[in-house]
């Protein structure tokens, strides 16, 4: 009886440990704070930018594989002609001169380095991206709602100072002035002219970039306004989202493109993998030691 009830005891024990082990684990995961989720706007940058970046990698994807196959072909051409002999009566499978043999497969040598080269470098891109956590972000083509970019390569003119954030812009893809003329010689395009104007002098100073057609007057938001004035040009390097558009002077719509806070941005995206560096394979001595015998020394004297 006195065993029984030691065992009894014992078990008892056991399970009031166990429960209270639960509990605490229990009240432990209801402290614990739950994630935040992410702004409204950095949601959808992140929704949007996640696409972009599936976007790429599956482009890169078909690249490879379309370099896999034509490299596969190319090799198997390749190993076929090695195989063909020269002759002038032959019309299939064949060469007429040695001279042409060769230069057939140096073409063929050719484009298999060439697309070892080429499928090389979608590799490294393609591992680029997947370990980045953002995937490409490019400049507006056009404006359009629901859209995220930079006004990289758009001249922007401040047309109203609105308040510390808020500023209307005259914007539009930058067009290059005409390319002066310089002792008759007619410059081709606007960067032979940088060249030119650095490299001889005596070139009329260029204009500045003015904006492609009628433009369009825009409402930024975010964007610190302190030292710009109204009539001022800017570069914004910031990304923006077109969230709208909003009524001014009762009859006209425009655009408008709020600041993303990139800051923000990071604490709320997907961390990138971690790929661990692969351990370097030790080099193999050039020269094998002979085993024994006069055999292996003769190779090795070979």
């Amino acid at each position: 009886m006195i065993q029984c009830g030691k065992r009894f005891g014992l078990l008892v024990l056991c399970s009031v440990g166990f429960f209270g082990v639960i509990a605490v684990a229990n009240l432990r995961a209801q402290d614990a704070p739950e994630k935040a989720s992410p702004p409204e706007q950095i949601g959808r940058f992140l929704k949007w930018n996640a696409e972009s970046k599936a976007t790429v990698e599956s482009f890169l994807q078909d690249e490879i594989a379309r370099q896999d196959e034509r490299l596969k072909a190319v090799t198997t051409e390749l190993a076929d002609k090695r195989k063909w002999k020269i002759s002038e009566n032959e019309l299939k499978r064949t060469f007429f001169s040695l001279e042409e043999k060769r230069e057939a497969l140096a073409q063929l040598e050719a484009e298999i380095q060439e697309l070892k080269a080429g499928r090389k470098e979608s590799t490294e891109q393609l591992q680029d991206w997947q370990q980045s956590a953002f995937g490409p972000i490019s400049e507006f083509s056009e404006l359009e709602v629901g859209q995220f970019g930079t006004l990289d390569g758009w001249v922007c003119e401040i047309v109203q100072i609105v308040d510390g954030e808020n500023l209307m812009v005259r914007t539009g893809h930058a067009r290059l002035p005409p390319a002066p003329v310089n002792l008759g010689i007619q410059v081709g395009s606007y960067e032979d002219a940088l060249l030119q104007q650095k490299v001889r002098g005596g070139i009329p100073t260029l204009g500045r970039a003015e904006i492609s057609g009628p433009g369009q007057t825009v409402w930024i938001r975010g964007l610190a306004t302190k030292g710009l004035v109204d009539g001022k040009r800017i570069e914004p390097e910031e990304v923006f989202e077109v969230t709208g558009t909003k009524k001014i002077g009762g009859t006209r719509t425009i655009f408008v493109l709020e600041r993303v806070d990139l800051e923000e941005v990071e604490r709320f995206a997907p961390k990138p993998p971690v790929v661990e560096a692969k351990p370097e394979k030790s080099k193999a001595s050039p020269v094998s030691k002979p085993r024994s015998g006069t055999k292996s020394k003769a190779k090795l004297a070979n």
